[in-house]
């Protein structure tokens, strides 16, 4: 943990917040608590490569999505339902609202469900 830790902090310094380097880095933290069932700590780090790779590649992104997915999965496992929709659903609206969305293709995100009249407008991403 300690290794992945300054790792991390080296490539915040060396590369900047938001860079690819530094996200499999995040990534790799998230996966090291995820794995070790602290979903909790994993939390944070999950958030985080969302936010970094949403600037890198756009909402609209392959890549995004499977971070939304694998985020409204983990709050899932941890019993944060609410979260997970409210997640899955705030994405799904910056997905439709996205400049490169043509033709109103959606992507395939957990946890939303479509008959859920929600309007928490709570920035969750």
């Amino acid at each position: 943990q300690e290794f992945l830790e300054e790792a991390l902090l080296l490539c915040d310094q060396h590369y900047g917040t938001v860079n690819g380097q530094t996200c499999i880095q995040v990534k790799r933290l998230g996966e090291f608590f995820f794995r070790r069932g602290a979903r909790a700590d994993a939390e944070p780090y999950y958030r985080r490569v969302l936010q970094i790779n949403r600037q890198l590649f756009g909402v609209d992104s392959p890549q995004v999505v499977h971070d939304v997915n694998s985020l409204v999965q983990l709050l899932n496992d941890m019993g944060k339902h609410d979260a997970a929709r409210k997640v899955a659903r705030k994405a799904s609206e910056q997905f439709q609202n996205s400049p490169n969305d043509a033709g109103g293709s959606n992507p395939k995100l957990e946890g939303l469900d479509e008959n859920e009249n929600e309007s928490d407008d709570e920035d969750l991403l």
